[in-house]
């Protein structure tokens, strides 16, 4: 859900459970329209007999005049090789950082083509990846 004031949210998307499971699950979403200024954003997860919570509510900052870069990653979650294509019309550096914002690997994404990524060795988990242009752009991936 998404809201202009922190108070009146509405939905913006709805994506299916996987239903009872002691297994993690992931889910990602992109705001493919997002509002200029300060969006809030939060999470309902509805159960099965129709009873929900709210997760805690975040603020995201949308400056006019801001490019969006257009970054594919994929496949996600990988087993440490993926493929990063960025539409934007330069190089972007990229950085891999660890959950304690230790930087595991880094280079450069050219732009207009799809970039192999072979990760060294990491253990299974959730890493940041981290975009940086004319804007810092960041993306999670997870590493099986």
């Amino acid at each position: 859900e998404r809201s202009a004031n922190g108070i009146d949210f509405e939905p913006i998307a709805t994506l299916p459970g996987a239903g009872t499971t002691s297994q993690m699950q992931h889910y990602a979403l992109t705001d493919m329209q997002p509002l200029e200024g300060i969006s809030y954003y939060r999470l309902k997860q509805t159960d099965f007999n129709g009873e929900y919570e709210y997760s805690g509510v975040i603020s995201v900052l949308m400056n006019k005049g801001v490019v969006k870069a257009n970054i594919l990653v994929y496949p996600n979650p990988s087993n440490g090789q993926f493929n990063i294509f960025t539409g934007s019309e330069d190089a972007m550096e990229y950085r891999v950082m660890d959950m304690s914002g230790r930087i595991v690997h880094s280079s450069v994404a050219q732009p207009g083509m799809v970039n192999r990524v072979t990760l060294p060795k990491l253990p299974s988990g959730m890493y940041t990846l981290i975009f940086i242009s004319h804007q810092i752009t960041t993306r999670t991936i997870q590493v099986f």
